[in-house]
């Protein structure tokens, strides 16, 4: 099994455990800095098959200056959708190019200083630059190959667990193929055991 693969089960129990609606995908980051680019790279892959909403592309970024009111819509428009954050991170050397999804909300901008709201019921990162001193070096150095690729395996990993929660809907829209079902593959996290309304999207956090 790849990691592709283990990423996306992951994030199909994730969703499992989050009732049956629907998810809505927030994809947070700018397009003018190539390290922080890579959530609204993913919401522009995602928009490619429309699987699901999606808030956040290079297009019509998701940032700081706009989060708050995206977040409000997002409440509005899909009150009872659990929300999949995805948003770039800063870590060690060796850990660039890693991608991690668990349950709870995300802290935007807290490699670099910036006190946000916090976003999502599930939150998936990928680390494309290394923590220091100066972390906007870091993220505008970031290597947009590896960002990219990054983007392409966090949308085929969410189409792919939408693909095995709803087969039939993703069936005529996603172009992405499921891996195998995942019923026999052994949980590799802690699963959000708060009732619905202590989770995010209830604005109780």
């Amino acid at each position: 099994m790849n990691a592709r693969d283990t990423l996306c089960r992951e994030l199909f129990f994730l969703l499992s455990e989050l009732g049956q609606t629907p998810p809505v995908v927030l994809c947070i980051g700018t397009d003018r800095i190539i390290g922080d680019s890579l959530g609204p790279l993913t919401g522009s892959i995602l928009l490619r098959s429309r699987p699901l909403p999606v808030y956040g592309t290079l297009e019509a970024p998701v940032h700081a200056l706009n989060l708050e009111k995206n977040l409000e819509k997002i409440k509005k428009k899909h009150p009872r959708s659990p929300v999949i954050a995805v948003d770039a991170s800063l870590g060690s050397s060796c850990e660039i190019g890693k991608i991690s999804v668990r349950p709870g909300s995300l802290s935007p901008g807290s490699g670099v200083s910036k006190a946000l709201p916090r976003a999502g019921d599930i939150a998936i990162t990928g680390i494309t630059g290394k923590d220091g001193s100066q972390p906007y070096l870091a993220l505008q150095t970031a290597r947009l190959s590896l960002v990219a690729s990054m983007a392409e395996t966090i949308a085929v990993c969410i189409a792919g667990a939408w693909a095995m929660l709803y087969p039939e809907r993703a069936r005529a829209t996603a172009p992405y193929a499921p891996p195998a079902p995942a019923e026999a593959l052994p949980r590799q996290y802690t699963p959000d055991r708060r009732p619905p309304e202590r989770r995010w999207q209830s604005g109780l956090l």
